[in-house]
């Protein structure tokens, strides 16, 4: 928050939430620790170090006999990744926005844009 300094709460989230037969004690990186886009870089080298971080604490690719399973496991990762920084910026945004007037059109462009998400 830019008037307090409040941080917006990000959850410690266990593997075991969202996976079946994942090694108990396995956290999800914070997602404030991790970089989703960088203005200067493609998102395949990003997207690329998520797919590391899955393998080696979800399922590697090649431990999984099928393709289709191991892709659906990863779509739904990613899927995660982004709702969860989805619901972050919102709570950002509703935090520095609550002071002025909802017919502020900075804020109402921002609460459309944020609804496209």
């Amino acid at each position: 928050n830019r008037d307090t300094g409040e941080i917006i709460p990000d959850q410690v989230i266990n593997l075991t939430e969202i996976y079946d037969r994942v090694a108990d004690g396995c956290d999800l990186i914070l997602d404030s620790d991790l970089r989703l886009l960088d203005e200067n870089t493609d998102f395949v080298p990003l997207s690329a170090d998520l797919r590391i971080y899955f393998e080696d604490k979800v399922q590697n690719r090649r431990d999984c006999s099928n393709d289709a399973v191991w892709f659906e496991k990863l779509s739904k990762f990613f899927k995660f990744i982004v709702q969860r920084r989805t619901n972050r910026v919102q709570e950002w945004f509703q935090q520095n926005t609550s002071k002025f007037s909802p017919d502020n059109s900075d804020v109402k462009d921002g609460i459309y844009a944020l609804d496209q998400l």
